[in-house]
């Protein structure tokens, strides 16, 4: 089972319980609730810890580097984490640049820069394959000029989302065998003489270019990170990628199995969408098909997926944040064959 670390903060005090039994989410003390397995978590926005249920520490991970926002165990017990690392015209929460892999006696094993100025850069997460490979999540940059020339109405720079998937090569290199680009899925109603053009309520399919991305806080700046995607999650049964958008207060579900070509355009690849979205939920408003009492989704983060079993179906489960902070489970309406 491969373990992640997520962005909540654990006190030592709640942590290192001298309690012998085991816990329920380090509170509570109930073998029959407890989940049988570790806890992985940053210390100090550097270190690493894996902790057993009963507080004791089972390794230990220290670098010089500042952490990202993830880490992750993989099934070989290596770790693979985004740091902080490049400084670029990209400035913002949950800001990386970089991902390393160390073995579990803390060597570094590989490192992949992924920042280059009004280029790209990597933020919050990233997603080991079964492959080897690892998505990268990645702001991208555009001008003004380019958003006008594309529909947007509002002549300031922004940093669509991008996903790319790396190769490990060599210690210190990658190569980017697949990518995804947000900026090549979406519609605009400016100007007919503009791409992209069409009514956005008849295509959910695409991101209204033109959504202002203002955050969950009054004030907060429209434009640049006017998505702020937080998760990457690679859903192996059906080949797609699950993203969280904060600004969007959005999840979506993209189809993995197209080539880069594909991926942006309309359609190839398994469910012939192409990189369009086969599935998105939690603010209907965005695509104009409901009211502000629909809204089901505000700020949240961390958009997991649960495999179905014989006694329930898929599920997404996520933080929503602007919604008192709770965890919410989801079903989504999906047929047997991977189809929404």
């Amino acid at each position: 089972m491969r373990l992640f670390v997520t962005l909540f903060t654990i006190t030592l005090m709640q942590l290192f319980v001298s309690a012998q039994d085991p816990t329920v989410g380090l509170l509570y003390h109930d073998e029959t609730k407890a989940f049988d397995g570790f806890t992985m978590f940053l210390g100090g926005q550097r270190n690493v810890y894996l902790v057993d249920n009963c507080g004791n520490l089972i390794n230990k991970w220290e670098n010089t580097l500042p952490a990202g926002a993830t880490v992750y165990l993989l099934p070989n017990g290596n770790l693979m984490r985004a740091v902080r690392r490049g400084q670029t015209t990209f400035q913002g929460g949950g800001i990386g640049g970089a991902v390393e892999m160390l073995d579990w006696n803390n060597n570094v094993l590989w490192q992949f820069d992924y920042h280059e100025n009004n280029s790209h850069h990597q933020h919050h997460d990233i997603e080991p394959l079964p492959n080897g490979n690892v998505l990268i999540l990645a702001w991208e940059h555009r001008t003004g000029e380019e958003a006008i020339a594309k529909g947007r109405a509002f002549n300031k720079a922004v940093w669509p989302t991008q996903i790319v998937e790396v190769f490990p090569a060599g210690a210190n290199d990658g190569k980017i065998v697949w990518s995804w680009h947000l900026w090549d899925h979406t519609i605009q109603e400016v100007s007919d003489s503009l791409p992209d053009y069409g009514i956005i309520s008849e295509h959910p399919e695409l991101l209204d270019i033109n959504l202002g991305g203002e955050g969950v806080f009054p004030g907060a700046v429209r434009g640049l990170d006017w998505l702020h995607c937080n998760s990457v999650e690679y859903i192996e049964e059906f080949d797609w990628i699950l993203i969280s958008s904060k600004h969007m207060h959005e999840i979506y579900i993209i189809d993995h199995s197209t080539t880069t070509e594909e991926a942006a355009g309309h359609t190839g690849g398994k469910y012939g969408k192409g990189g369009d979205f086969l599935y998105r939920w939690g603010n209907p408003q965005n695509y104009r098909r409901g009211t502000v009492a629909e809204k089901a989704l505000a700020g949240q983060h961390d958009a997991i997926w649960i495999p179905g079993d014989e006694t329930k179906p898929p599920q997404i489960m996520l933080v929503n944040n602007g919604k008192d902070g709770r965890v919410d489970v989801l079903t989504p309406p999906l047929t047997a064959d991977g189809k929404f």
